[in-house]
């Protein structure tokens, strides 16, 4: 389990989020897939009524 408080918060999204290292560039060489990087931005957000 990640220790980042961006990936704790999406550890149940249906993707594999790996930490910035060696380990998700040589996961995603041997298994031919790209690496999609996020920048970590996360808002909150309230919707109040009239």
């Amino acid at each position: 389990m990640p220790h980042s408080p961006y990936l704790l918060q999406h550890a149940y999204n249906p993707v594999n989020w790996y930490s910035w290292g060696d380990d998700a560039f040589t996961k995603a060489h041997e298994q031919n897939k790209p690496i999609i990087l996020s920048i970590r931005y996360s808002a909150n957000y309230s919707v109040k009524g009239n």
